[in-house]
């Protein structure tokens, strides 16, 4: 079967429409709300949009937020069309049975890469960590609630302990953070900006700076609060001993959730298998180049039913496999 001049005309500027389309439509300006109008995602909803704003703005949000698949609708899948159609043209154009039984083979041996099994594996170890960290990012909240309920009493004093106490905690917390968020660090370039900030006294500072150690510090804060628990109980602010063990126990949890955080920093998914993963990827649809050709000699076995111009469905599977691993 041989195309002629026309049908090959015809070819390249349906796939030309074709990517025009897609790329218009990813390319739409951003969303911003109206002033005084809130979005809400809680039952599907959206405050203040109609159901026509809600269709105009999800292409919108996908395409500029951070981190989201619209590089792929950009050009990834362009890309992986055009280098698609040189390939299927030419063998729709020579008829060639040899690359037919070339792409045939390649379809029944796709099914060796388990595309599946590996992304699903690699997802789930992403986002597993991911809700780890959320979950460990230290919640004040629990301790100064703990805090307040044990350590009563309205003098200066009781005041005094309660602050300094939830003071120390933060300061813990801050100085974890700088090391595993940029944003934290450029808010709190050095320990003088923590004075500044309020999160540390100077004399305090000084007694953080006479630790020798090659280790990081930030644990000693944590011992600081500690050792302000038994003081309290001491000058009788605790009503028992069960009380200071409550909020040392409150304390240590919270300082292990710090820990946890520095412990994902430290120790990264192995790079091995992310290599791994992408690679798989891309040589999956890499064959899929050939594989997923038309086949159009009346004797195949596997003839295709209709010879489409642009390969929609694995352009389909590109997107949410791909998505599913950025």
């Amino acid at each position: 079967m041989v195309l002629d001049e026309n049908a090959k005309k015809i070819c390249l500027r349906t796939l030309s429409r074709t990517l025009s389309e897609v790329k218009n439509f990813f390319s739409a300006p951003p969303f911003s709300p109206p002033h005084g109008k809130q979005m809400s995602v809680e039952n599907g909803e959206i405050m203040g949009s109609s159901q026509s704003s809600i269709c105009k703005m999800f292409p919108n949000s996908v395409y500029t937020w951070p981190g989201s698949t619209s590089p792929i609708f950009h050009y990834q899948i362009p890309l992986n069309v055009e280098v698609c159609r040189p390939t299927w043209t030419k063998a729709a154009l020579r008829g060639s049975r040899q690359f037919e039984r070339i792409a045939e083979h390649c379809d029944d041996k796709l099914k060796y890469i388990p595309l599946t099994f590996m992304l699903g594996f690699f997802v789930t170890i992403v986002v597993d960590r991911w809700r780890s960290i959320f979950q460990n990012m230290g919640w004040i909240e629990n301790l100064a609630l703990t805090v307040t309920s044990l350590l009563r009493g309205d003098s200066k004093e009781a005041i005094l302990y309660r602050r300094t106490i939830i003071r120390y905690a933060v300061l813990c917390q801050v100085l974890v953070f700088r090391d595993v968020s940029m944003r934290v660090r450029r808010r709190f370039p050095n320990m003088e900006s923590l004075v500044v900030a309020g999160f540390l006294h100077e004399n305090e500072l000084l007694d953080l700076e006479n630790i020798k150690l090659i280790y990081n510090k930030y644990w000693a804060p944590i011992s600081w609060s500690l050792t302000l628990c038994m003081k309290a109980y001491k000058e009788g602010l605790f009503e028992t001993l069960p009380a200071v063990i409550n909020v040392q126990t409150e304390i240590k949890n919270f300082r292990a959730s710090l820990a946890q955080l520095c412990n994902y920093d430290w120790v990264p998914i192995p790079i091995a298998y992310p290599q791994v993963v992408f690679l798989a990827v891309r040589v999956y649809f890499l064959i899929c180049i050939v594989s997923r050709q038309f086949i159009i000699s009346i004797d195949a076995k596997n003839k295709s039913v209709i010879d489409l111009y642009v390969p929609f469905m694995t352009m389909l599977q590109f997107t949410f496999f791909v998505g599913w691993m950025k």
